[in-house]
């Protein structure tokens, strides 16, 4: 079930990245803290399905 889950918010990753990023941008108007944005919410996202499992 973990290697589907991890699967599925790759493929979402791979998939909205650089939208994601875009987004982001239009806030921060720096690319890599923009980039780092992304990336923290998918890791937050990683761990918060690893707790959940946990309990």
């Amino acid at each position: 079930m973990e290697k589907t889950y991890a699967y599925e918010v790759e493929k979402i990753f791979t998939s909205w990245y650089s939208s994601l990023c875009y987004f982001a941008f239009r806030y921060v108007q720096d690319d890599e803290t923009a980039r780092g944005i992304v990336q923290e919410v998918f890791v937050r996202l990683m761990e918060k399905r690893q707790s959940v499992q946990s309990e």
